[in-house]
């Protein structure tokens, strides 16, 4: 089939559902025409969105499962076999839908410029095609104009109604490492179930076995960078190594698109400790950090509490730190 022409894409975490029943087998294609390398690949997914697998370039993990043969595999990638063939896939997903586990429910599609541009707006006629028992379903272009090297393109689900039937889900999301798990998860979470608008509520609670930096004691606060790099503030609690703070209010209340929790460049919060020094610069205690993903685990589930360890915050420090700390969060939609 021959490549596209370069299209308008959809904007940043477009979502559609194409009604298309995958039967015996299904090849999903990525092709171009020249002058870059696109490398497609695939992360696999349970019901409640935990890591069944991958499917990639890399060595051991072109068939699922691990290094399957034909005759076995469920997905198998063909990776850079049709450069010689311009009108060819160059990349090509085989999927059989009767050979995948039953507690498989999602399979996530990536695109990843390897060689070439640094957006896919410049890839030559770069598109996506599904193909049903050799039968072209569905066929877009691909030609986002933000400045990524990873698109999330598609999703595979099973049918909630029927475990027979999967459904291919049409994305265009912006997933650049080190957000692609997080986008995935969060698209799933908040795309598939409808959002446009959440509620977060966020309680930094207490810490524990924090290194004293006065004497036996330290005066220890919290500083949480959340959207935009935005910085809340606990109070400081004064002479302890194992501080509580007030969690009567949240210190993080968010109301608003959920677009702005997946976007690129916010995919974690930042939890920073530190003692609080009434003459010389503050100590550092230490640092942890949640994913977005980890704030959509909880949604529709309450109150949810996570232990993060602190640890560095860069390969360069120093300081002499350590414990942990407790943070509290709810999200819901709004």
């Amino acid at each position: 089939a021959a490549p596209l022409a370069a299209a308008s894409s959809p904007p940043l975490n477009h979502l559609q559902t194409m009604a298309i029943q995958l039967r015996d087998e299904v090849q999903i294609g990525l092709g171009w025409s020249s002058g870059c390398d696109v490398d497609a690949q695939c992360e696999l997914l349970s019901r409640n969105f935990a890591s069944l697998g991958q499917v990639s370039f890399r060595p051991g993990k072109k068939t699922f499962p691990a290094k399957a043969e034909d005759s076995a595999a469920a997905i198998r990638l063909q990776s850079d076999h049709a450069r010689s063939d311009p009108k060819a896939d160059k990349e090509q997903l085989n999927i059989w839908p009767s050979r995948l586990p039953k507690d498989m429910h999602f399979i996530a599609i990536f695109a990843t410029i390897f060689q070439g541009p640094t957006s896919f707006a410049a890839v030559p006629n770069c598109y996506l095609r599904v193909l049903n028992n050799g039968v072209e379903d569905h066929r877009r272009a691909i030609a986002d104009e933000r400045s990524t090297r990873t698109l999330l393109v598609a999703i595979l689900r099973r049918s909630p109604s029927d475990d027979c039937t999967w459904e291919l889900h049409d994305a265009t999301v912006d997933c650049a490492a080190p957000s692609r798990d997080a986008a995935i998860e969060a698209v799933l979470f908040a795309k598939l179930s409808g959002w446009s608008t959440v509620s977060l509520k966020l309680w930094v609670v207490e810490a524990s076995n924090l290194v004293p930096k006065d004497a036996d004691e330290s005066d220890p606060y919290c500083r949480v960078k959340f959207l935009d790099n935005k910085v809340y503030k606990t109070e400081t609690v004064r002479n302890t190594t194992a501080p509580r703070w007030d969690t009567s209010k949240p210190l993080i209340s968010y109301d608003g698109p959920v677009d702005d929790l997946l976007s690129t460049g916010q995919s974690r919060v930042v939890f920073d400790v530190f003692d609080k020094d009434f003459i010389t610069a503050d100590d550092f205690e230490g640092q942890g950090a949640m994913g977005v993903a980890d704030l959509f685990s909880a949604q529709g589930r309450g109150e949810q509490e996570s232990v993060l360890t602190l640890s560095h915050r860069s390969t360069t420090c120093l300081e002499d730190v350590g414990g942990s700390l407790v943070v509290r969060f709810q999200l819901s939609a709004s």
